[in-house]
């Protein structure tokens, strides 16, 4: 059968085999040429509640679509009762935003551009409102009297002073420090700039009025004028309804919005993360890290209560090419009286993944496929492929540690000489609490062992709180290290722990250091920590896992090292070999990479992969009938593409059988017209 015919009995399909997502930095959009519903909700809605980023994130957006996403994402943000179809923040602002229209409407313009209507959407209804109608000798005037506000950075009662200048035009937000007294009154004879005496001019006239024009903060005893609490509670009162937004979430919309899917885009969930690289004992370096979601939304069904966690990690090196990614699920499923037990507790997720030397950015988005909600964080690594001075890695205090009895531990997260230490990235403690503290010394001078010391200070308001040396034969290991220190004796606060590594003179050859809390509380709400670790099935796959990102970095010589090691402890393992075979050819060591292949000719027919790479390979060897065997027969089980038939045209030509060969290459064009190459190929063909 001719390819021409094998071609016509095939039916074309689209096979991918691989996609990168890559986030793509987007153009800002200047707001006179969004469309006008979004422009108006833009610069006149929410024009006082939108933080920065936030409005810079919206004008990146490229279509209505994602506008509308982001909206809802906004609001959601700010629902104080998140779960529930209404959304009482944003009622709120809206019927701020009405009353101000209605009630503050200006001279030329609309309420909610007034300085009484910007307050009034800002801050809501004050308590109370003192209206000083005006006379000859002072201008109309409103006191704002609110109360209860501090959780936004104001004071715990206030007043605001509005007054309209000339009797005309909409009531001015008054300002000590700028405007005094003297602005107040209409026939003031006296010298403006004179606090004292303004003052004293307008409590012969109005008492109230003068009290409030000297400070808008009730009981202040004002002695340098003008009154510094006054003119911060007035730049307060612009950021108060940004104060409180965490807004990483439209830093995430935008990140995120192409790849986690649009049901999924508008619900981001905060989450803390730590990243911890450790070194074991064979030397390889591992990545141990934790998130813990500030929220993980339930399903439930009959007597259960379900979730499903999917995470999607990714390594990329600094020109953005992938090195490492994996992907896992999590199911999660509990009793309803299990629930009730964990439901007051946070969940943290720790996983750990060899990594070879190198700098990169490690990125990890987790999805909920249940609530359709998602977190992420990203963090810059960087793995030394030679430590030659003695260096003391980042400090990981923990809250506890438990001796490990089984040897099965050995390859689990922020396990260390099967001691699993268990934290949080806040650091946060009680007094109850023991603080382990856990690091490593690289290249440790063989002197240091016996002579050296590691000495522990505890700092409270960078004052020395605590101290204490211990000599280095204290301890077993000369890589690992891990202090207990009790906290009984602490008082709450915030501290700040550094550890030195001293040589025999005491002097200090390396350190690190890291801050901690105290809280007054008597309890805190530990973590249940899920772990289910990527290398768990041992240390073929850690080998092949490093393999396969050295072979990302092109590395092949030491590539071929980590698959051979993996290879030769599971030699029937179709992943490794298959790799182990592809970097030999990567090599140009065709041989090699035949002879582990075919004895894997049985195990590896279904896989496209593998049927290339054994066709490539024979066609190397210059065996072209074998290799166009192979071709065809992947032709025929997994559909046309542009990788088959050129392999094939290539192979025909090598036989002189032109009419083969440009019967595969045209079908090449035909699928994609981009390849100059096998343009020129078929050109010389036709010759």
């Amino acid at each position: 059968m001719t390819m021409m015919r094998k071609i016509q009995r095939v039916i074309i399909g689209i096979s991918i085999l691989a996609l990168s997502a890559l986030v793509l930095v987007q153009a800002k959009t200047k707001v006179k040429e969004i469309p006008e519903n979004y422009r108006k909700w833009l610069n006149e809605e929410i024009f006082y509640i939108i933080t920065p980023i936030e409005k810079d994130v919206f004008l990146k957006l490229q279509s209505n679509r994602e506008r509308d996403l982001f909206i809802e994402a906004f609001w959601k943000q700010r629902d104080p009762t998140k779960g529930t179809e209404k959304n009482e923040f944003c009622d709120e602002h809206y019927r701020r935003l009405n009353y101000a229209n209605r009630r503050f409407r200006g001279t030329g313009r609309p309420g909610w551009k007034t300085d009484r209507g910007k307050v009034y959407i800002i801050l809501g209804e004050p308590m109370e409102i003192r209206i000083f109608q005006g006379m000859d000798a002072y201008y109309p005037s409103e006191v704002w009297y609110y109360q209860g506000l501090s959780g936004y950075g104001l004071p715990q009662a206030f007043h605001l002073l509005f007054y309209q200048k000339g009797r005309i035009g909409d009531y001015i937000l008054y300002n000590p420090a700028f405007d005094g007294p003297w602005n107040l009154m209409s026939n003031y004879i006296g010298n403006p700039g004179d606090y004292l005496e303004s003052f004293y001019a307008l409590d012969d006239i109005e008492p109230e009025l003068a009290q409030v024009s000297i400070s808008l903060i009730p009981g202040e005893s004002v002695i340098h004028y003008p009154s510094l609490a006054s003119s911060i509670l007035l730049q307060n009162i612009d950021i108060a309804a940004i104060k409180k937004i965490k807004d990483k979430y439209a830093e995430k919309f935008i990140k995120y919005k192409d790849i986690v899917g649009v049901e999924y885009s508008v619900n981001y969930v905060e989450s803390e993360s730590q990243v911890q690289i450790i070194q074991g004992e064979s030397g390889i370096y591992f990545v141990h890290f934790s998130i813990e979601p500030q929220n993980i939304s339930v399903a439930s069904f009959e007597d259960s209560i379900y979730t499903n966690l999917e995470f999607n990690g990714i390594i990329r090196d600094k020109q953005g090419n992938t090195i490492y990614q994996f992907e896992k699920s999590v199911p999660l499923k509990f009793t309803v009286e299990q629930f009730k037990k964990m439901r007051y507790r946070p969940f943290s997720f720790t996983d750990m993944f060899p990594l070879v030397p190198g700098d990169y950015r490690f990125s990890i988005l987790v999805k909920n496929s249940v609530s359709k909600e998602f977190t992420s964080f990203d963090r810059d690594l960087r793995i030394f492929s030679e430590i030659t001075s003695t260096q003391m890695s980042p400090l990981l205090l923990g809250f506890n540690a438990i001796k490990s009895t089984s040897p099965h531990d050995t390859n689990k997260p922020f396990v260390v000489n099967n001691i699993q230490i268990y934290s949080q990235a806040r650091n946060s403690f009680i007094s109850k609490d023991n603080m382990y503290i856990f690091f490593q010394i690289f290249t440790l001078p063989e002197k240091m062992r016996g002579n050296g010391f590691l000495n522990y200070v505890i700092y409270k308001e960078e004052k020395e709180y605590f101290t204490v040396t211990y000599p280095m034969d204290k301890y077993q290991d000369n890589l690992s290290f891990i202090e207990r220190i009790p906290l009984e004796k602490f008082v709450p606060g915030y501290y700040k722990i550094r550890v030195s590594l001293l040589d025999e003179k005491e002097n200090e050859v390396t350190s690190q250091q890291e801050d901690f809390e105290i809280t007054p509380a008597t309890y805190l709400p530990r973590p249940w920590v899920i772990a289910k670790s990527l290398i768990e099935s041992g240390e073929p796959h850690i080998y092949y896992i490093l393999g396969r990102q050295l072979m990302n970095k092109k590395d092949y010589v030491n590539a071929r090292i980590w698959l051979e090691k993996a290879h030769l402890t599971e030699p029937n393992n179709l992943n490794y070999g298959f790799h182990l075979a592809q970097t030999n050819f990567y090599m140009k060591k065709y041989k090699e990479a035949l002879d582990i292949l075919l004895p894997f000719s049985e195990m590896g027919k279904n896989n496209y992969e593998f049927n290339y790479l054994m066709a490539k390979t024979y066609q190397a060897l210059s065996e072209y009938d074998r290799a166009i065997k192979i071709l065809d027969d992947a032709v025929l089980q997994f559909g046309l593409n542009v990788s088959l038939l050129n392999s094939l045209g290539e192979c025909y030509i090598q036989l002189g059988n032109r009419e083969e060969a440009l019967g595969a290459l045209e079908k090449s064009l035909e699928i994609n017209p981009n390849q100059e190459k096998i343009e020129d190929l078929v050109r010389s063909l036709k010759k």
